[in-house]
């Protein structure tokens, strides 16, 4: 008995003297930490932070061991190019570091990741710096504390480390849709080119060998016969790929369609990737319910819970009068409104009407004031001197410019969301019509929409407060933020992806920016890969 009790009493010295052995290497391991982090100045203030916060304690080296979580932070950053990044940003040190050194490697690996969140979450660019017009301001991420909490996530195989990329609606639809276009890269390389043709279905051409090869390539078209003949078939295919490039769905290779065939891989691809940038220049919370105006698409999407409630078509700013990119909330909701014609758009358009024809004034239902509100006759007016010192209001109505709806956004740019009288214009697939606001296909719908959540309203009360003739403010309770984006690359509902022409000529500045022309495209693996749509 004596020797037993002898014998647990060593192991107990022995065990206790190894956990203080362990005790004292973890702070030797702490101070170690601690000493790297403060004499290497090129860290980020992030990387700093973080091991302050964690007490200079390895998360990715433990005991001077690989942990699972480093594999999967490995592998994340070699796989960067699916979220549109290049891999090779993110390889400074940390993968060719042995145990022996796995201090080095632990600060490289986290400062590398911090970066790396940062880039997939807000973006590479600041978004001012893509354009004049826009005026967002990327929103601040916390890459600190969205790495704490991956690493928090044992239990769950740590996958929290794999989804740093912005929750938004449509990025992983684009994330699909790069590794798709890099497949089709794999399998096509380049395309072959076409030009302009008049040919009719029936009829032969040279340059249908070349489209059914391209429309083949995209998923359009599935005859694997490549001869010369314009079929019904391939017509279809012409017109299904129009509808998806905001082209005249006629059926006609004319030069724009032919412009659009002959847009190589590589292009889209890059297209891809600037558009999965822009939507990280969205902040991480939309709200539960919100609107997202795609100025480069035309189209206004109504959207709950990341789900499309409403997609619309809309018309926004012309070259010459872009609509700013920016977010704010909408306030209220005015039916039959009124109009204060902006001072540009009187100067610009108004004023040369009124000085050729004054009764136009009467016919499109103005009324004229000085600047001190005193209502003036408008045949008594020198426009000529002084017309750019007049204000114009046009009265609720059936010609009133802003239609029935107008729906206000806080914002200083003078931009908001309304009807209009020339709703054949919306036929039109290609929209930027407007002096920079933006006008909706179906006002009332969006109208609907918005009022369901704050008083029940549908679109039968919307239009039973427009025959009522009456101008009314309905104010919201809640404010429900609208976003502003340049999206020229999407997935329709169809399945299929939907290239938008860029309008406002964003897209090239943006590509330069990322040096995406100084990148080759990455390769995947040969297969006998060809897109398909459900």
């Amino acid at each position: 008995m004596k020797t037993i009790i002898n014998r647990l009493l060593a192991v107990i010295i022995v065990c206790g003297s190894a956990a203080m052995a362990a005790s004292a290497n973890f702070s030797d391991a702490n101070k170690h930490l601690e000493a790297l982090v403060s004499s290497n100045k090129s860290l980020s203030s992030d990387t700093r932070e973080f091991y302050k916060q964690h007490n200079y304690t390895a998360v990715w080296y433990p005991n001077g061991k690989e942990s699972v979580a480093a594999q999967i932070a490995k592998k994340v950053l070699k796989e960067a190019d699916q979220e549109g990044l290049d891999p090779l940003d993110y390889q400074e040190g940390w993968a060719e570091k042995k145990d022996a050194d796995w201090a080095t490697a632990e600060i490289a690996l986290t400062n590398t990741f911090l970066r790396f969140i940062d880039h997939v979450r807000v973006g590479r660019v600041p978004a001012k710096d893509a354009a004049r017009t826009i005026k967002l301001v990327s929103p601040k991420t916390d890459p600190v504390k969205l790495l704490t909490e991956a690493l928090q996530d044992g239990a769950n195989k740590f996958n929290k480390l794999t989804q740093m990329a912005p929750d938004v609606t449509g990025y992983q639809d684009l994330k699909t849709l790069l590794q798709t276009f890099k497949a089709l890269s794999a399998k096509w390389g380049d395309l072959p080119s076409l030009k302009k043709t008049k040919v009719k279905v029936g009829q032969s051409d040279p340059n249908i060998v070349a489209l059914k090869k391209i429309l083949v390539a995209y998923g359009y078209y599935t005859d694997a016969n490549f001869d010369d003949v314009y079929t019904q078939e391939l017509f279809n295919a012409v017109v299904d790929f129009q509808r998806h490039n905001n082209l005249e769905a006629d059926g006609v290779i004319g030069e724009d369609t032919a412009r659009a065939l002959n847009v190589p891989i590589k292009r889209r691809i890059q297209q891809i990737i600037i558009n999965m940038e822009r939507l990280r220049w969205l902040p991480d919370d939309l709200g539960e319910r919100h609107i997202i105006v795609n100025v480069a698409g035309y189209e206004v999407l109504a959207v709950t819970n990341k789900k499309i409630d409403i997609r619309m078509r809309s018309i926004v700013g012309q070259v010459g009068r872009k609509t700013p990119l920016f977010y704010a909330p909408l306030k209220n909701i005015v039916i039959n409104p009124s109009w204060g014609v902006p001072k540009s758009i009187l100067v610009r358009d108004k004023l040369p009407k009124i000085i050729n024809d004054p009764s136009y004034i009467e016919r499109a239902g103005f009324t004229v004031y000085d600047n001190a509100g005193n209502q003036l006759d408008p045949y008594h007016v020198d426009w000529e001197s002084h017309g750019s010192n007049i204000n114009l209001r046009q009265r609720p109505g059936f010609q009133n410019a802003l239609g029935r709806i107008k729906l206000n956004i806080d914002n200083p740019y003078a931009i908001y969301l309304h009807g209009t009288p020339t709703g054949k214009l919306f036929d039109k697939p290609r929209r930027n019509l407007s002096s920079g606001c933006i006008r909706l296909q179906y006002p009332n719908q969006l109208a609907a929409w918005v009022l369901q959540k704050e008083n029940g309203w549908n679109e039968n009360k919307v239009q039973e407060q427009i025959n009522s003739g009456r101008t009314i403010t309905v104010p919201l309770k809640k404010q429900l933020p609208v976003y502003f984006t340049y999206q020229t690359v999407w997935l329709s509902d169809d399945g299929k992806p939907h290239f938008s022409p860029d309008a406002y000529k964003m897209d090239d500045n943006l590509i330069e920016l990322l040096k995406l022309n100084r990148q080759p495209v990455t390769e995947i693996a040969k297969s006998n890969y060809q897109i398909r749509y459900a």
